[in-house]
């Protein structure tokens, strides 16, 4: 747009559910030039008992611009969000009042989540029908084998993993 001669960039409308740093205070869950609303939405549900999926979350927050608060299942209140164990146990979850996405689908949700224009329609074009169905195939591939992936250990294995009230005898 031109005003009197000169150019001039129309600010870009800010991100839902994040607003600039106010570098003046620390409160907020910072994310790269960002902080999260105080709602925690959305969110990134992960399995903290695996060193893969641990040490990918953290990757990924180092890597991309923005990035949702992130919590390991075994420390939230499954019911509140409307998830079970199951689900958690078998995929990595994305929470957006009350929406939920999992496996593949999260990587679309987080590309369209970044200020990144060219990130965000990457996001959608993971989003269509056939990039979604290769992004599932593999997201299951990985899931299945995450155990036997660089910086996964035997804990990450999904199969023979304890739950409920054996997991919490273990845990003592």
């Amino acid at each position: 747009m031109r005003l009197g001669g000169a150019a001039v960039i129309a600010p870009r409308p800010p991100m839902p559910n994040c607003h600039p740093i106010d570098r003046r205070t620390t409160r907020g869950a910072t994310q790269r030039g960002h902080v999260v609303d105080s709602s925690g939405f959305p969110l990134l549900v992960y399995d903290g008992d695996c060193a893969f999926c641990t040490r990918s979350v953290n990757l990924l927050r180092k890597r991309l611009p923005a990035f949702p608060q992130a919590q390991p299942w075994q420390q939230l209140d499954l019911a509140a969000l409307g998830l079970t164990e199951q689900e958690v146990q078998d995929a990595v979850q994305w929470v957006d009042h009350g929406v939920h996405s999992s496996g593949g689908r999260v990587a679309s949700e987080l590309l369209r989540y970044q200020p990144n224009r060219a990130l965000r329609m990457l996001g959608a074009l993971c989003d269509t029908p056939p990039v979604r169905s290769v992004i599932a195939v593999v997201y299951r591939w990985v899931a299945a084998h995450r155990h036997q992936m660089p910086g996964g250990t035997a804990a990450c294995a999904i199969q023979d993993r304890p739950s409920g009230p054996d997991r919490q005898h273990l845990a003592a």
